[in-house]
């Protein structure tokens, strides 16, 4: 029997898009070897979640000392302490650092038997921490099969998980800026609702504990994310009946939940903790710090979606797909129609919201990469209408192929810096366009003036 007789009888082509996605993901991680180059990879927000690390297994500085310089520091801010004493602390949360602690313990073993010298030793920490979150990649396509075949064909489901995993910013941020929150929390969305379909399906105690604890870790990852958790506690509730069931299901099984609520609540200690020991509080809004907030009354939709310098659908058109697809979800799949809406709608809100709407260095619209695990569900719906209809079929399947070869091509001109992380222009855009790293330096000189970095009006709007 040949390979592709296996597949067809046995229907593992989603099978294969993940072993695919992790050879090419372990392939360039190799040949880049960004983590030989530490400097990369510890600069802002990624210094920050890397920090605990540190703190945990090697220094134990609450003060961070062990950084010396601003681009490392730049996670430090500085608040009173219970004693009414000015300290720095780390404004990022820890969920990012639980999770690779497993992977940085390994390096840390490593460590310990290497003669190499400093930078060296950063790096056999990077390399295990780069191969943990592949891995969670890995894992995260895993828990989205399982839940995406109970509802759709296999190559429907391969044609999915492809195009997330390659035609989308998560790659970039799996690959390149792995020490990012955002590869992690999608590698959570992914097993809250795996976990959640067995819930409700068995009602065994120990997915709820598991799903609390997943859910935690999504908290303590990035807060805002925690407008995920409508959709674990709704899933397939569509009308006043199924509403009503799913409240009778949640009282008759209280007890299933109050373990789940206490394992939520553990995986914030190790944040409590660091807080504590580091000011003397239990809770703390560390962005404050800098007055960093939301604006609620005035969101950033079109920009968040549309705009040159980090659009949604500028950066990541495959993600119009998932869009498009409510409408056939709606029509295959009714009972996951409006839980799904209303937490796109939502994110997209809360997102679009933030004062730095365009999140500082990004390629794409960073903070909706873990949207991905959700949009799956509509991603599969438009896939499966059109596999009924062959042109159609053959269309769509051209543009995805398209599709994820300009986002690689981009995540490539990215690293060398040809799309600019915070100032992007019209015309920066269309003038990179198909363009092949390396460039001239006159090209560069050229293209640079076409930039348009945030404006002071944008910058300011923290004070």
């Amino acid at each position: 029997m040949s390979a592709i007789q296996y597949l067809k009888k046995f229907q593992k082509y989603s099978l294969v898009v993940i072993l695919l996605y992790g050879t090419i993901a372990f392939i360039y991680k190799s040949s880049k070897g960004f983590y030989k180059h530490p400097e990369r990879i510890l600069k802002y927000d990624m210094t920050g979640y890397y920090s605990y690390l540190r703190l945990w297994f090697i220094d134990g500085d609450y003060r961070f000392n062990f950084y010396n310089s601003k681009p490392l520091q730049s996670f430090l801010v500085a608040t009173p302490n219970s004693k009414n004493e000015t300290v720095q602390i780390n404004k990022y949360s820890v969920g990012p650092a639980m999770l690779a602690s497993p992977f940085f313990l390994i390096g840390h073993l490593e460590a310990a038997y290497s003669t190499k010298n400093t930078t060296e030793l950063a790096s056999i920490y990077l390399f295990w921490v780069a191969i943990g979150i592949i891995l969670y990649a890995i894992l995260a396509l895993l828990l989205l099969r399982s839940v995406l075949l109970q509802y759709y064909e296999d190559k429907v489901v391969a044609m999915t998980l492809l195009l997330f995993a390659f035609g989308t910013n998560w790659f970039h941020y799996t690959i390149y800026d792995y020490m990012m929150s955002h590869s992690y929390s999608l590698f959570l969305f992914s097993l809250a609702l795996f976990l959640s379909f067995r819930w409700y399906k068995t009602a065994q105690w120990q997915y709820m504990s598991s799903l609390g604890l997943t859910c935690g870790l999504i908290a303590v990852t990035r807060l805002p994310n925690m407008v995920f958790f409508i959709v674990p506690a709704f899933i397939g509730v569509y009308n006043k009946v199924t509403f009503l069931e799913r409240i009778q299901f949640f009282i008759q099984h209280w007890r299933a939940i109050l373990l789940g609520i206490l394992s939520f609540m553990l995986a914030f200690v190790p944040q409590i903790y660091y807080w504590y020991k580091a000011t003397g509080f239990y809770w703390l809004n560390s962005y404050a710090a800098n007055q960093e907030r939301f604006y609620w009354f005035e969101p950033k939709i079109w920009e968040v979606l549309f705009s040159y310098r980090t659009g949604w659908f500028v950066y990541t058109p495959l993600a119009v797909l998932g869009w498009f697809g409510l409408y056939f979800l709606y029509k295959q799949q009714k009972q996951f129609f409006p839980i799904i809406t209303l937490y796109l709608l939502i994110n997209l809100y809360v997102v679009s919201s933030w004062w730095c709407w365009w999140y500082g260095g990004s390629f794409g619209m960073r903070p909706l990469v873990e949207t991905y695990a959700v949009l799956a569900f509509p991603t599969a719906a438009l896939l499966h209408y059109c596999s009924a209809f062959r042109v159609k079929k053959h269309i769509l399947n051209t543009i995805i192929i398209l599709l994820i070869g300009l986002n690689q091509f981009q995540s490539h001109q990215f690293q060398y810096l040809m799309i600019h992380w915070d100032a992007m222009s019209k015309a920066a855009y269309w003038n990179i366009f198909g363009v092949a790293p390396p460039v001239s330096n006159a090209f560069k000189e050229a293209h640079y003036k076409l930039l348009v970095p945030p404006s002071s009006e944008e910058l300011d709007r923290t004070k």
